[in-house]
């Protein structure tokens, strides 16, 4: 009696630790494979805008895009935008003194944005029809002037690809983060910076819709450990004395961004190691 007690005591405890082991491997599986489909989402959402300039940049070098030609630049960042659902605005800004830009609106209406020598310093924003042609003027910034904002300086002194910082819109006050890549002539000299944006609120919406667990979140950090969007909030930004400032995500409200923030911490103590 004793022995088939202790036999069937055995067996259970094997089971049960089998049983055990086998749900911890199953649940790494899964939370892997869950990682490597949001990471798939997100390098193929954050390449995009760079995907758009490096299009915009062939064509403006193999002159299927003349700057000069307002009109045309105009049809094309109108057309081009409707193909790029995560993209909020795309721009082409020439060194001669002229930017024209095209904007997602909320109601998924495109807005035309232009600078140039017939707006005698203004930024303007205008409506468009349903060809891409202007309409209404629906915006005015006076005294305006691209070389002086720092997507402009930092994009044209770069010299190649890249992420400019965040920074509110003087259009819409939206705050977003522009992908720029400068344009070079055969000289080696600037004569353009392409640019397309996302705005942090599309970051948010993006993560929100990533199928995670129930009492999972997807949020993103940058290296300095700030969070830049999270599928649990809608803004990962506060205004201090006019100023935006991203949240240190190891002080963040949300307990899983804050333990996991932690997390990361203690273990690489530099996030650049990841």
């Amino acid at each position: 009696m004793l022995q088939i007690i202790a036999t069937v005591g055995l067996v259970g405890y094997l089971s049960f630790t089998n049983g055990k082991r086998a749900i911890k491997d199953l649940a790494n599986q899964l939370q892997d494979e869950i990682t490597a489909r949001i990471q798939q989402k997100l390098n193929i959402f954050l390449d995009t805008p760079h995907l758009v300039n490096q299009l915009n940049v062939n064509a403006i070098r193999l002159n299927q895009l003349n700057l000069q030609e307002i009109n045309d630049v105009e049809r094309h960042l109108w057309q081009q935008i409707q193909s790029f659902d995560s993209i909020g605005v795309i721009g082409i800004t020439s060194t001669s003194g002229s930017m024209i830009a095209v904007s997602r609106q909320d109601n998924n209406k495109f807005n035309i944005i232009i600078t140039d020598e017939s707006t005698e310093g203004e930024l303007q924003e205008y409506a468009t029809n349903a060809q891409g042609v202007r309409t209404n003027l629906t915006k005015v910034v006076p005294e305006y002037d691209f070389r002086l904002r720092p997507w402009y300086q930092d994009g044209i002194a770069t010299g190649k690809a890249g992420w400019g910082e965040m920074f509110k819109s003087l259009i819409d006050e939206r705050v977003e983060i522009m992908a720029t890549q400068p344009v070079v002539n055969n000289d080696n000299n600037a004569i353009a910076l392409v640019s397309a944006t996302l705005t942090l609120s599309q970051l948010h919406d993006f993560l929100k819709q990533l199928k995670i667990s129930k009492s999972g979140e997807a949020f993103i950090l940058n290296r300095y450990g700030q969070l830049i969007a999270s599928s649990a909030t809608s803004e990962s930004f506060i205004k201090n004395n006019g100023n935006l400032e991203l949240i240190d995500a190891f002080n963040s409200n949300d307990p899983l961004v804050n333990s996991a923030s932690q997390h990361l911490k203690d273990r690489f103590e530099d996030l650049n190691q990841i």
